[in-house]
């Protein structure tokens, strides 16, 4: 399912006018692998929706080491939470993993129109409360979760990741190095024999 159908099934309650208003505000834009779409400082207020392609969010930690924070795939929404709610440059950078489309939006023009629609408000804000979601959960799961419970509930909700990207950036992900990474998949892979 493409984009366009995908969003208006998700939001049958806008009318035509609605998406072509939130259309009309969008740049299309393509990315090759390993271009960032959002790198470390900046300070744009901006919003992503990846249409095609994987995308990788991560920082570096104290020991200048790259933690992977967030994976996001066809079809999400994303932005550098920093800039939009600390009025601060991002300590973020989103790069893509495979050669990707996005469409992006100023997040000033996209509160002029949630300003002007309450559908397309109530879009909006169904996005930022599914992201939000999406964090929590995930910080949850560092707290309550093995590696080997996060990495199983990794491969039941994104299993196709696991053939796109690559063993480390999946490792950092669930918070783990790549050779416990490789022993716990072996692992997993003898107990569903």
């Amino acid at each position: 399912m493409n984009f366009t159908n995908q969003f208006q099934s998700r939001f049958p309650f806008l009318i035509p006018s609605d998406f072509d208003a939130f259309l009309s505000i969008t740049h299309h834009s393509k990315f090759k692998k390993g271009e960032k779409i959002i790198d470390f400082g900046d300070k744009k207020k901006k919003l992503v929706i990846l249409l095609k392609g994987i995308v990788r969010g991560f920082i570096i930690n104290y020991q200048g080491r790259e933690l992977t924070t967030f994976l996001f795939q066809e079809n999400t929404a994303f932005a550098a939470y920093e800039p939009l709610i600390l009025e601060k440059p991002t300590h973020h950078a989103f790069e893509c993993l495979e050669n990707s489309e996005a469409l992006l939006f100023e997040y000033k023009d996209l509160e002029t129109l949630t300003n002007a629609s309450t559908r397309i408000k109530k879009v909006m804000d169904t996005i930022i409360m599914d992201s939000l979601s999406i964090a929590l959960q995930r910080n949850e799961s560092f707290i309550k979760e093995s590696p080997e419970k996060r990495y199983l509930q990794f491969m039941e909700k994104h299993n196709d990741l696991l053939r796109r990207v690559s063993q480390k950036h999946i490792a950092s992900y669930l918070g783990i190095t790549a050779v416990s990474f490789s022993r716990l998949k072996k692992r997993v892979y003898m107990q569903q024999e």
